[in-house]
């Protein structure tokens, strides 16, 4: 929509429910799940808020990516992301279902709800990009501004 060109590449598809015309999107994770189960278990599904975890988001690109993609059969489309974490959890949180040792697939539904939210957050961060708006953070943010290659630019 809008104009923009929107590319990426999942790890993997499988059927959901092939009667149905269901599948789900793989997404295979390095590193431990504990902070990504506990974020993906906290935060509601508001795609554009901060708290929102990335890997939600990736699932819901996931879902445009397929459904759009001019290759794919359009009789499928995705009903599910899984993530399938590689290492496993670091500690036992029973509240969030977690068992150190234990690997972890997280299975998450994705809604055409979903998919219309991401869209408009993509199209607001596109239409800012085109205006050159870049908002600062009120302050420098210990996780995030040291990975940013804007770092001396902000708080220099």
């Amino acid at each position: 929509k809008g104009g923009i060109t929107f590319s990426g590449k999942y790890d993997k598809v499988e059927f959901e429910n092939r009667e149905k015309g269901l599948i789900r999107v793989i997404d295979y994770k390095t590193g431990k799940p504990d902070k990504h189960i506990k974020n993906l278990e906290n935060t509601s599904c508001d795609l554009a808020s901060e708290e929102c975890d990335d890997y939600l988001r990736q699932l819901v690109a996931y879902k445009i990516l397929y459904e759009n993609d001019i290759h794919e059969p359009a009789r499928y489309s995705v009903s599910h992301g899984v993530l399938v974490f590689l290492e496993p959890a670091v500690n036992t949180t029973k509240k969030y279902n977690l068992t150190k040792g234990d690997f972890i697939d997280k299975k998450i539904k994705i809604t055409q709800d979903m998919v219309g939210e991401l869209e408009e957050v993509i199209g607001k961060a596109w239409e800012n990009i085109n205006k050159l708006l870049f908002d600062k953070l009120p302050e420098r943010d210990v996780r995030k501004c040291p990975n940013c290659a804007f770092d001396s630019i902000c708080w220099g």
